[in-house]
């Protein structure tokens, strides 16, 4: 691959990773999915990972089971990001098992993602009612769709026990191992899909970023998500929850000017998660998201040091690599969400092309030098020659006048 082409892609890169990282796009894609395997349950070796746990608090009614991931090298000094795993109605129990065997767990270890993105797992599980009857994320009809949530703090069929509970047991996870807090994240399928939707409503401050997968929400609710990247994906065959759930969260959030959402929707595709799951830049969006607050003023400040440079004195490739700083450190800026690695890499960037501007106009200082010079020996030639012809002019008239 030539100069050209490696720096024309890495460009392109940078521009997915910044887009992905803020957030900011507000995409609608319509397309096959890649592939759609079959679930099959968390192999023996990781599922030995995850230790059992169980929450509840003073005042409710419901103990919580849920199984926590923590990476095998666990660093204390290392703050980690965390996913809260909802899973689908027929996870729902008491043995705190089935949970791991359906959605995101198997996709994210079998593929090696939980290596590439190191993190802290809380996978919970919904109680069955006392009467046997499946326990539920948001007590409401799937097949309908959209919901309405009649009362945002009033505990009941659209704020369950169960959601507050998932909350509260990322929030013990957080008191027991150092946490990212600026990076705490939501994925759900179906029914899990709709107490994404929920839980992020509930708690819009609280989570980094969510991925819905094939739920509903409460589209008159869409005010309090227009900050919050979201990826939601859905099936446009889907049978068991309509895909006008999807449909109609994306089109309320976008409507109001939400940028930071986008929706995937899979054609000829029906009730599916894990083509989503198996996606390793679906996961990288995912963990580029972050609620850190950085400054970006010395990047900016460094832009406007570097803008204006003359590049002339550059290599082609010193060039092209000085543009490609500018571009990424002005995508940086103009991102609605900074984290400090992106800052850092920018800065990176930016100082190296103050080094290729000093040299570039070193590289220029020489060159003047060898013009001015090489003037200068032209100048004398031209001298000496005219000194030459008039020396011979007068040698030639004094021998005239002998």
């Amino acid at each position: 691959m030539n100069v050209m082409k490696r720096i024309v892609s890495a460009a392109a890169a940078a521009a997915v990773c910044c887009t992905f990282a803020t957030g900011a796009f507000a995409e609608k894609f319509v397309e096959a999915p890649a592939s759609n395997p079959a679930d099959k349950a968390l192999a023996d070796e990781y599922r030995a990972l995850f230790s059992y746990e169980e929450i509840t608090a003073e005042g409710y009614s419901v103990t919580l089971p849920y199984r926590l991931y923590v990476p095998e090298d666990y660093d204390p000094n290392y703050a980690y990001p965390v996913v809260l795993f909802l899973h689908g109605a027929g996870e729902s129990g008491g043995d705190n098992e089935k949970q791991l065997n359906v959605g995101m767990m198997t996709p994210f270890f079998e593929e090696g993602f939980y290596k590439k993105f190191p993190c802290i797992i809380v996978a919970a599980q919904v109680p069955n009612e006392p009467t046997g009857t499946t326990g539920e994320w948001v007590n409401v009809s799937w097949k309908s769709g959209s919901y309405e949530i009649k009362d945002m703090d009033e505990t009941g069929p659209t704020f369950t026990e169960e959601i507050q509970l998932a909350k509260k047991a990322v929030e013990k996870t957080a008191e027991d191992y150092n946490v990212d807090a600026s990076r705490i994240y939501v994925t759900g399928i179906s029914m899990g899909g709709y107490g994404t939707w929920n839980i992020i409503t509930h708690y819009s401050d609280y989570f980094a970023a969510a991925m819905p997968i094939c739920g509903a929400g409460d589209p008159s609710k869409a005010e309090y998500l227009m900050n919050m990247p979201i990826w939601c994906f859905h099936g446009d065959e889907d049978t068991a929850v309509p895909v006008s759930g999807s449909r109609d969260m994306y089109n309320a959030i976008t409507e109001l000017g939400g940028t930071k959402i986008n929706y995937t929707e899979w054609t000829g595709t029906g009730h599916a998660w894990l083509p989503a799951y198996y996606r390793e830049d679906v996961w990288q969006w995912l963990f580029s998201q972050s609620k850190e607050t950085v400054d970006v003023s010395p990047v900016s400040d460094m832009v406007e040091k570097l803008k204006g440079t003359d590049t002339s004195g550059m290599t082609e490739e010193d060039r092209q690599k000085f543009e490609y700083a500018l571009n990424f450190a002005d995508m940086v800026i103009n991102g609605s969400v900074h984290t400090s690695a992106l800052v850092d890499k920018a800065m990176s960037l930016l100082n190296e092309a103050e080094t290729m501007a000093a040299a570039g106009e070193n590289q220029s200082s020489v060159w003047m030098i060898v013009g001015i010079s090489a003037g200068a020996a032209v100048i004398i030639a031209a001298v000496a020659v005219v000194t030459a012809v008039a020396v011979r002019r007068r040698k030639k008239a004094a021998g005239a006048g002998e």
